[in-house]
């Protein structure tokens, strides 16, 4: 079942998805979830931004925290176009953020290398969704796989092997 309200907690539990921009809105945030490709993720990161004036507020709450999650993505060009994206609602949309805080969210658009390091970007990220009064995201562990091939004992590693082959 790919039901647009997955993965949105209670919000349309409590309130039936009724206007037509709030289920436009949620279906390309439905088929964003789980995409690999940039280019899908480029369109499907633009196309909630655009929409988040025209929702309601349980909605634009839920794209507005997804977009910023999306800024600590692993694809730097998905990092960037979403924070452009971003800065430009800011811009024609204060009301989304607190009293007074438009600028500051601003400057944090525009001062980090959203395609440059992670860490920087995660940093940055963090601190706007503690702007816009999210939670932050959740840290998932890594999780150990076994490894799939048993080590020879008689070579060390890799390089031990080919010096030993004499290649």
């Amino acid at each position: 079942d790919r039901s647009p309200s997955r993965g949105l907690g209670d919000v349309y539990k409590r309130q039936p998805c009724v206007a037509p921009f709030d289920r436009l809105a949620l279906l390309v945030r439905e088929q964003a979830r789980g995409v690999r490709e940039p280019r899908r993720l480029l369109t499907s990161a633009a196309a909630q931004i655009a929409l988040l004036p025209y929702t309601s507020l349980p909605v634009r709450r839920c794209l507005l925290r997804a977009s910023l999650i999306t800024l600590a993505h692993k694809y730097p060009r998905v990092r960037r176009a979403t924070a452009d994206a971003l800065y430009e609602h800011v811009l024609t949309c204060e009301a989304d953020l607190p009293a007074g805080r438009a600028d500051e969210a601003c400057a944090l658009l525009t001062a980090t290398a959203w395609d440059g390091a992670d860490a920087d970007a995660r940093a940055a990220r963090d601190a706007l969704i503690a702007l816009y009064g999210f939670e932050p995201p959740a840290v998932r562990q890594a999780v150990a796989r076994p490894r799939a091939v048993e080590q020879d004992a008689t070579f060390g590693t890799y390089t031990d092997l080919v010096q030993t082959a004499g290649y």
